[in-house]
């Protein structure tokens, strides 16, 4: 499913809902994804979620109410997904239609929702009041017969037919954009870019090292290195599970998986912290997948904290500070031209999996 930009005809109200792709790729349907109605002028549609990515900037005071809106698009958000937007009216000349055809449309989705066994409509109030002499009566009854019906990846009567692929085969590849990481803008500070992938691996915290364990080389700048052993503490260990695109990483998630471990040379780390305005500011995690790596998450690097470091394995680790839900890079397969090789993932060949980008 593309990200559909919302249309305007004829009159400036329109209703418009917001889709949660995760339960598209489980159903194939539209209106059984949709998770918020609502009506607006000119660009509400998208409001919501530029608000709640503001809001992720600053979580110690913008916590959402369990079941809210807000929670829904913030898991959302931070789990690496877009939230598209679906008009469903168009053309209304005044706001008292739009509310009134608001509060239909809320009743009739909740009832489809609720015949396929979903989550219910995160809207706090339906309709802003306007349900009197719009409900639609008698007790909801389950699609196909009396009893629940269970979740099928079929369309609604009605709705335009859609391929229905495997997720883990597609792996979100409707929503990768190819784009030259050079030429197209996307990267436009220097950026570590790692790759995550779907295999379990294990975790846990990291004895602290002495000292006397920190190589020669980066004793002048020991102030700014926590020195760490390979081993796990016992009782501490736990796993990191594989990305699965029908249940991405949360933000903590994704960061176990894309803050540590990466080998880059001592040398050039030391440059980093000797002068940290040198040091990259962005640190992008991408997923392999049928449409290509792309970038599912990003975050800034904390140039103010220390790194970590891995003597025994020559391995860094980078403290990421806020995510950066609006990056540029975000849902794009980064490519770039090699020699007569044209259109060449950015990670392709990079065994390491991780890569220095320099705009």
């Amino acid at each position: 499913m593309g990200n559909a930009a919302v249309s305007y005809d004829g009159g400036r109200w329109y209703v418009y809902a917001l889709i949660d792709p995760a339960t598209y790729r489980q159903t194939g349907s539209q209106l059984l994804s949709v998770i918020y109605v609502g009506k607006g002028t000119k660009d509400r549609a998208d409001q919501h979620v530029n608000d709640e990515r503001n809001a992720l900037k600053h979580t110690l005071t913008a916590i959402p109410m369990s079941g809210s809106k807000s929670e829904r698009i913030q898991w959302l958000l931070g789990s690496g997904e877009t939230i598209p937007a679906i008009t469903l009216v168009s053309g209304l000349v005044n706001e008292d239609d739009a509310y009134k055809t608001e509060t239909l449309a809320m009743e009739l989705i909740g009832r489809l929702l609720s015949a396929h066994g979903l989550d219910p409509l995160t809207n706090a109030t339906p309709g802003h009041g306007q349900s009197a002499g719009m409900a639609v009566t008698g007790m909801p009854q389950s699609l196909g017969g009396p009893e629940p019906a269970t979740v099928t990846p079929a369309p609604v009567k009605d709705e335009p037919a859609y391929e229905i692929r495997s997720v883990a085969r597609a792996l979100q590849a409707s929503t990768s954009v190819r784009v030259d990481w050079r030429a197209g803008g996307v990267i436009p500070r220097p950026t570590v870019l790692v790759k995550g992938s779907s295999d379990t691996l294990p975790g846990g915290s990291h004895p602290h090292l002495p000292a006397s364990s920190m190589p020669s080389g980066l004793v002048d700048v020991a102030d700014r290195i926590t020195l760490l052993g390979s081993d796990v503490l016992p009782e501490s260990e736990f796993t990191r599970r594989g990305y699965d695109p029908d249940q991405p990483w949360s933000d903590h998630e994704a960061r176990e998986r894309a803050a540590r471990y990466w080998p880059f040379a001592r040398s050039t780390v030391r440059k980093w912290l000797d002068d940290p305005d040198t040091m990259p500011t962005d640190l992008l995690l991408a997923i392999p997948g049928s449409g290509g790596t792309t970038v599912r998450y990003a975050w800034e690097i904390d140039r103010t904290a220390k790194v970590e470091y891995f003597p025994d394995m020559n391995r860094w680790g980078f403290p990421l500070g806020q995510p950066l839900l609006d990056h540029p890079a975000l849902g794009r397969c980064l490519v770039e031209d090699r020699e007569a090789r044209t259109g060449v993932q950015a990670l392709a060949n990079h065994i390491s999996g991780c890569r220095l980008l320099l705009p």
